[in-house]
């Protein structure tokens, strides 16, 4: 599934390209279907599991969060 293999790329291979394409999907999805009203929104992320980003070397989920917020011009929050 092409879907798969894109989140598998970036989770494994760290590509900014799809890092780039998955963060522009999402916020304009974000932009097409919530009111374009974002006041007092935060962006956050589940953190990836320690042995993940052991093997890794990074938290994708954190990176693709921090360039949403990026492009909707929100801040990113560590909660948890």
């Amino acid at each position: 599934m092409p879907s798969n293999m894109l989140v598998y790329s970036l989770k494994r291979d760290n590509r900014e390209d799809v890092l780039s394409f998955l963060s522009s999907e999402l916020s304009e999805a974000i932009n097409e279907d919530i009111a374009p009203s974002y006041d007092g929104w935060v962006i956050t992320s589940v953190p990836r599991r320690a042995s993940a980003v052991r093997k890794y070397g990074i938290d994708h989920a954190m990176l693709l969060a921090k360039a949403v917020a990026r492009r909707l011009n929100l801040p990113y929050a560590r909660i948890l």
